[in-house]
């Protein structure tokens, strides 16, 4: 199924086709009544094999559709629905597998002995429509949408403002309820309004979809709650991402792409929301966009060594938002008392696949930062009066990184800093260029001091200072005896409010009238303090 088949006439609603959905996912949905339409039921016969078992589906239009399936004790009835999502764009809210005549919740296949030689129903389910309103009007957005597709582009295409505001009407109809609000953004994503979109995104009138879609995601950034925002958006995002991904040749550097990946990054970087949610969101859903990322900053990293432009500021910012987030969900600090054993073999019960998918990804991207900061040391030696920074503007960022990872892993961080030995003098250029006031990844430094230079350390204690500000609001005024300046100066500092320090310093005399400002000599000495 393409995405062109989710345009589709969705499924009508017979009589005879309604059947009472009794069973509930979890205690929230027995407030909401809810009525399943069993449009097909097929047989799906399991068949074990050395590494796993293959799922047999038998569609009503009588193909066979195969699924293969990991092992049975890692394989999960959620990701066996993604898999069918995956090649029939069936929504996963929609599917429904019943084995023994009873509904499969979220388990393991072999919690259910689902391993060789069984047969489960597969069936398609429709909610009843509790949001009627709602529903008509995603039909309506829906054919608005499709008209716009094949509407000839025009010169305020760009300004067109209708679909915005209809977009913004949706928003507005979302209840300030997290279960609520899950239950329309499932109802949006089976309308085949998202599907629509991005085929206007693929159209002559682009531009006008991509307006249209940021201000969808900003109308509910700012309209709805936190945790409603989150639960509601997280999955629309995620599926607009994959649809980008289908029919996108190159879509790593697409502007809408990576606004949503972006979004997405953000969302995730509130793990406490996360490990609540009852989004469908899986961690093998993120980790596609860690591999994306990966890919482009190692090649980005490489062409930087002869080029002027490097890796962009937004492609790492996500890349961390990814990567902290998938270590934050794996490494649990319970069941991890140590650091992660990297040695071990694969089957030790404190090592999986990701983390050492992870622990793959830092060596490749550590190897890469050898060669670039090789190469800009060679830089900086050569031509020590312009130091022309050609695309190093993020490899500190990039290191930070590396090191965050690198100390979750047993002997990660003595490789780390052993790689960074040789080529000193361009991390120490890298600490002095890029480390700001206000930055929070750079203290991991400061206990290395073999690794740093007097001009790098100054560097790292300034920016410890706070910042000096010309706010003559908070004015701190001192009255002294000129002859006890010093003595008297720094008792009336010691007394002070350190926030009342920040700006500038106005000093006294006792039993003195100056007769001109006398601000201009004392700001050595104000600088002094």
């Amino acid at each position: 199924m393409t995405l062109f088949d989710c345009f589709q006439p969705r499924l009508k609603r017979k009589l005879n086709d309604y059947v009472v959905n009794t069973d509930h996912d979890n205690d929230t949905d027995t407030n909401l009544p809810s009525i399943s339409i069993e449009s097909h039921k097929t047989k799906i016969r399991a068949c074990s094999l050395n590494f796993g078992i293959q799922l047999f589906i038998r569609m009503i239009d009588g193909k066979t559709l195969v699924i293969d399936s990991n092992n049975p004790n890692e394989e999960t009835v959620k990701s066996i629905h993604k898999k069918i999502y995956s090649k029939t764009n069936i929504h996963i809210n929609q599917q429904r597998l019943i084995y023994n005549g009873k509904h499969l919740p979220d388990h393991s296949l072999a919690h259910y002995n689902i391993l060789t030689n069984c047969f489960l129903q597969f069936s398609i389910k429709v909610q009843s429509t509790i949001f009627p309103k709602v529903s008509r009007f995603l039909d309506d957005l829906l054919r608005i949408v499709r008209l716009l597709i094949s509407t000839p582009l025009r010169d305020d295409a760009v300004h067109y403002p209708g679909l915005n505001l209809l977009l913004a009407s949706f928003v507005n109809m979302v209840p300030q309820c997290v279960h609520l609000a899950t239950v329309l953004s499932e109802m949006f994503l089976t309308s085949g309004v998202p599907d629509a979109l991005v085929m206007l995104y693929m159209s002559p009138n682009k531009q006008r979809a991509n307006v249209s879609v940021k201000h969808f995601v900003n109308v509910c950034k700012d309209g709805l709650l936190s945790p409603v925002y989150q639960e509601m958006l997280a999955p629309v995002v995620l599926h607009f991402c994959v649809l980008l991904c289908q029919v996108l040749v190159t879509h790593v550097d697409d502007d809408l792409y990576v606004f949503f990946r972006t979004t997405l990054g953000s969302m995730l970087s509130d793990y406490a929301w996360f490990s609540t949610s009852t989004s469908n969101i899986e961690l093998y859903d993120i980790f596609p966009f860690v591999d994306d990322l990966a890919y482009k900053l190692s090649n980005d990293l490489v062409e930087s060594v002869n080029s002027v432009i490097g890796p962009s500021e937004t492609d790492v910012h996500d890349f961390k938002s990814f990567v902290w987030f998938l270590l934050a969900v794996l490494v649990d600090p319970v069941a991890f008392e140590t650091l992660i054993p990297v040695h071990y073999h694969h089957n030790h019960p404190w090592y999986n696949t990701q983390l050492s998918y992870l622990y793959s990804l830092f060596l490749h991207l550590l190897e890469k930062m050898q060669t670039c900061l090789a190469k800009m040391e060679d830089d900086l030696n050569f031509n020590q009066k312009s130091k022309k920074d050609g695309g190093w503007d993020q490899y500190f960022s990039i290191l930070s990184l590396l090191h965050y990872v690198a100390q979750k892993y047993e002997g990660a961080e003595e490789i780390f800093w052993t790689s960074l030995k040789p080529n000193k003098v361009a991390f120490c250029y890298l600490i002095v260029n890029y480390v700001k006031r206000g930055d929070k990844d750079y203290k991991w430094i400061l206990d290395r001091k073999d690794m740093t230079d007097f001009k790098s350390r100054r560097h790292l204690a300034m920016i410890l200072l706070p910042e000096v500000t010309n706010d003559y609001n908070n004015l701190h005024e001192m009255l002294i005896n000129r002859s006890n300046l010093l003595a008297e100066s720094f008792e009336s500092i010691t007394r002070a409010e350190i926030a009342a320090l920040h700006g500038p310093m106005h000093i006294g005399f006792i039993n003195e009238e100056a007769t001109i400002p006398q601000k201009r000599p004392f700001r050595p000495v104000e600088k002094g303090f």
